[in-house]
């Protein structure tokens, strides 16, 4: 099967500069490669191709004003003769809409991107799209509901449950001894999403029970830092503030440490999560969607309500009750089976298979 990947970004750096700082999603159609062709299309500031064996990535060189023209691409990727087609994101409706069009709606799909349903003009042009869509792709069922039911996508037999990324670790040394017992991370955006507040005030409550405790705090944007330092204070020894670490030291941190906490109120999919599972560290997260989907519905790790401190509390006392090991080890056999880039590559194919293909009414 050929399959085509397209995307309408504009990127911000060089093809190959680029390509080595999305490894967690490369290495899905890498995976999806070693038994069909893909072709993944994408505007960039020159023309180029990069070939792995039956992966071909294909840089288009656009001016910015190019970029809202589809004219070029459609030649390009008509010129591939794909099977297949996955557009990437939602954002860009106007290029979307007039892309998608030129194909059988039975081999077309849109992955979603973390957009939250549209109003007003992308809103009416995404109905308009939704004719031509074989269906789409989102981290979770639930958040596909949530265009159907905005009416933005007309059946929700058209709404798949698919990750759009995977961990970028290979999860090798999952097994070597771990820092100390309780050893705890935490790593995203200083920003009210990601809420550090939470997490703070939390483990503060958790540590009362348990005073050898520790959490490593990674973060790049720090908007937050100056409120979050003055509310860890006197706890300094415990909450560390890591800040940045190059992304191929987080490995080993995620290897020696026991769980990882996330306490966002929104995501697409979580990739520190997915990265800290790789490499067996037990996930303690926001009930939301997305994560709902990582830990299959909390059966694999735990689950707590959004923004309560509290319930973050209670499940890091649960936490201290788990048989470590076992637990461990139940994380990196559900990643393995589930999350991972070839069992990514799998469902891709299970959704888009012959079956999946039989061409609606238009």
């Amino acid at each position: 099967m050929k399959i085509c990947h397209v995307s309408f970004g504009r990127l911000k750096t060089g093809p190959h500069e680029w390509l080595a700082s999305v490894p967690y999603f490369t290495k899905i159609l890498t995976s999806l490669s070693e038994r069909h062709e893909v072709i993944s299309f994408h505007y960039a500031d020159q023309s180029t191709s990069v070939v792995y064996g039956n992966l071909t990535y294909r840089f288009l060189r656009a001016s910015i004003f190019e970029t809202f023209s589809v004219g070029r691409l459609l030649q390009e990727v008509n010129k591939a003769g794909p099977e297949v087609v996955i557009v990437h994101g939602f954002h860009s409706a106007w290029m979307t809409y007039q892309f998608v069009r030129h194909f059988p709606a039975a081999t077309t799909y849109l992955q979603h991107h973390g957009e939250r349903c549209f109003t007003g003009g992308k809103r009416f042009l995404h109905k308009r799209t939704d004719q031509y869509v074989r269906g789409y792709f989102f981290s979770s069922i639930a958040e596909g509901r949530e265009w159907v039911n905005a009416g933005l996508i007309s059946n929700s037999d058209k709404v798949k449950e698919l990750l759009e990324v995977t961990s970028s670790f290979s999860g090798k040394d999952r097994d070597q001894p771990r820092e100390h017992p309780l050893s705890f991370l935490w790593v995203g955006r200083l920003d009210e999403n990601k809420d550090p507040f939470t997490l703070v005030d939390g483990f503060i409550t958790f540590l009362k029970a348990h005073p050898h405790a520790t959490v490593d705090i990674f973060f790049k944007e720090s908007q937050l830092l100056d409120d979050l330092k003055a509310r860890i204070k006197g706890h300094e020894q415990n909450i560390r503030l890591r800040g940045f670490v190059p992304h191929a030291e987080m490995e080993a941190w995620f290897t020696k440490s026991d769980f990882i906490i996330s306490t966002s109120q929104y995501e697409v999919a979580g990739v520190s999560v997915l990265e800290a599972m790789s490499c067996g560290c037990i996930p303690i997260l926001t009930d939301i969607p997305a994560f709902q989907k990582i830990s299959n519905k909390g059966t694999v790790g735990l689950l707590f309500q959004s923004q309560s401190s509290q319930a973050l509390a209670a499940a890091l006392e649960r936490a201290c009750h788990l048989d470590i090991s076992k637990e461990r080890a139940k994380v990196a056999r559900h990643f393995d089976a589930n999350l991972s880039a070839s069992a990514v590559a799998a469902q891709v194919i299970s959704l888009i298979g012959e079956k999946e293909r039989s061409s609606p009414e238009r």
